[in-house]
């Protein structure tokens, strides 16, 4: 539930304007894998709730490094996020990578305090969790044997990345970083001027969710860390790619009503009618995602109850 609030708050900041926004929370329940662990006791939707929150905070920088009280309560909501499993450091850092950036392009000595403030709670909850948890349950840092078919080091690149469930989920981020380009440097394109605008507020997901994958993609590389977007090991990123169907939602129905046209409008309407009772039509009921080992577990144990 939270991670909806997290999303719909995110949804306004992109385009307050369209009522959709209200109900954009409701695109994570489309997800197979995001609704199975979204009704689970497991620390999945705790990671999932903090790489979005980490996103959430990369368009309130400004606020992090401006509000000191704003900057250690972001900080103390995301160490308390860290405590769901470690591989949340890693939204957390790409966030930290933003505030950086930020702060390198105009340096200013209250932002680095309100920068330490952000950090202080983060860095005492990672090495509280070091010391009393993780080195105790995996002292060598090794992965377990049963995630080597999604390391880039163990496994072929084929076998991970060029995959119909792959494509599926990555879709919608892939036409928006197409869709980037052409909408900044399009010279010829006549309404590339006004769709740059709409455009300009998911610049900030787009790099986000850019760097993460890098992260993942380099611990995969170096056999530290799968990366499989359909698995329950990267839900964050799952989560991430997911909501890069809001964007394409809101400027195509944008986009569509901007016209003059009573039919214009009207098809943007029932662009939106429709879109809402997919929404609620999907995020209906729970749905084990055959893509996740856990579908298979769940199935052998229903079969032992029923016999």
């Amino acid at each position: 539930i939270l991670a909806m609030i997290i999303v719909t708050r995110l949804s306004c900041i992109w385009n307050e304007k369209n009522y959709l926004t209200y109900f954009s929370g409701f695109i994570l329940l489309i997800s197979l894998l995001l609704s199975q662990y979204a009704f689970e006791i497991r620390p999945y939707s705790m990671e999932m709730l903090a790489a979005l929150s980490s996103l959430y905070l990369a368009y309130k920088i400004g606020d992090i490094l401006s509000r000191p009280r704003y900057a250690l309560i972001a900080g103390l909501w995301l160490a308390i996020l860290l405590t769901s499993r470690y591989s949340a450091l890693f939204s957390i850092a790409t966030l930290a990578v933003m505030i950086l950036a930020r702060m390198v392009h105009r340096f200013e000595k209250k932002k680095l305090v309100n920068a330490v403030l952000f950090a202080l709670p983060i860095t005492v909850s990672a090495v509280l969790i070091y010391f009393f948890t993780l080195q105790y349950q995996n002292p060598t840092g090794l992965p377990p044997s049963y995630v080597v078919d999604l390391m880039f080091k163990t496994s072929s690149v084929s076998s991970i990345l060029f995959k119909k469930e792959v494509f599926y989920t990555t879709l919608p981020f892939i036409l928006l970083i197409i869709a980037w380009p052409i909408l900044h440097w399009w010279p010829t394109l006549g309404f590339r001027v006004r769709l740059r605008e709409t455009f300009r507020p998911y610049v900030k997901y787009l790099v986000f969710t850019f760097i993460l994958n890098v992260m993942f993609i380099i611990l995969s590389v170096w056999c530290k860390y799968p990366w499989g977007i359909n698995s329950r090991w990267d839900i964050s990123v799952h989560a991430l790619f997911t909501i890069a169907w809001i964007p394409i939602i809101l400027m195509v129905t944008d986009f569509v009503y901007q016209k003059k046209s009573i039919i214009y409008k009207s098809v943007s309407y029932i662009m939106k009618l429709i879109f809402l009772a997919f929404i609620f039509n999907t995020s209906s009921d729970i749905r084990y995602s055959s893509l996740d080992s856990t579908h298979s577990e769940f199935i052998s144990y229903n079969k032992s109850q029923d016999s």
